[in-house]
């Protein structure tokens, strides 16, 4: 059985490799064993192995990168690894850009002055309420998500909201 150890080529992927598309090198995830298990244990069962990690450039910069690699003969482990590294830092610095405006917007809703609703379109379902709503209607947060838009118009006024729509 084939185990990873310190002196292991895979312990702490302290490796460079090169960035596919770009000039330069980045140095593997020092110290990670969880990863260098993974990969060995990829390699070993002749499966790829792929996963996105937060790795350095040489000059110490942190790069994400999605990393892929498989044995070039998994029956003879001896013959190597085909790696590719691909430069992801714009799109991962991009959905943690998106998640934290999210985020942002999320407690602008909730600490919102003024009752806020989210609905759902085709059903008039509440999927989200503010505080300030749900002290001005007087329901709770799973009473309006189990009603409608309709549920707290008037007669009228529901007519006026489905003409409106």
């Amino acid at each position: 059985m084939n185990t990873i150890n310190e002196q292991s080529p895979l312990a702490g992927m302290n490796t460079l490799l090169p960035l596919a598309g770009k000039k330069g090198l980045i140095t593997g995830v020092a110290n990670d064993k969880s990863i260098a298990f993974a990969v060995a244990k990829a390699i070993r069962r002749g499966e790829r192995f792929q996963r996105e990690l937060q790795m350095r450039k040489l000059d110490g910069n942190p790069i994400w990168v999605s990393l892929s690699g498989q044995a070039v003969n998994h029956n003879n482990l001896l013959d190597g690894t085909v790696w590719t590294a691909l430069d992801i830092t714009d799109r991962k610095t991009g959905d943690l850009d998106l998640r934290d405006s999210e985020l942002r917007h999320r407690e602008l809703f909730e600490i919102n002055p003024l009752p806020m609703w989210v609905f759902a379109v085709d059903t008039l379902k509440f999927l989200a309420v503010n505080k300030a709503a749900q002290l001005q209607y007087g329901y709770s947060e799973a009473e309006f998500l189990q009603m409608t838009l309709l549920d707290i118009r008037s007669e009228p006024e529901k007519t006026r909201v489905l003409d409106y729509l």
